[in-house]
């Protein structure tokens, strides 16, 4: 897990660096999707192995569907943002 996430912050910047590019983003796109699938691919697994055997079958998919809930609200917040800001605004924002 750690390899990945090392391996994702290296190829973070691949993204920007040329970015008249498409294969170049389209590369540091794939490359940063294959990491960061290596670093949290595992998580399922292992919440399964914590779980109690008594609701094995059930936390997994209730965690996943509370953090779907939580998600839920991202494009409906995103969109009011969008309304009261500019893009220069928003990626500030982001990067704090």
């Amino acid at each position: 897990m750690v390899t990945a996430l090392l391996r994702a912050v290296a190829h973070d910047p691949a993204l920007g660096l040329r970015a008249d590019d498409d294969s170049c983003s389209w590369l540091g796109a794939f490359l940063m999707q294959f990491m960061v699938q290596g670093a949290w691919g595992v998580i399922p697994a292992h919440i399964t192995e914590l779980s109690p055997d008594s609701v094995r079958g059930f936390l997994p998919g209730f965690a996943y569907q509370c953090g779907v809930l939580l998600a839920g609200s991202v494009a409906y917040i995103e969109a009011v943002f969008a309304r009261r800001t500019s893009y220069a605004n928003a990626m500030a924002a982001h990067a704090r």
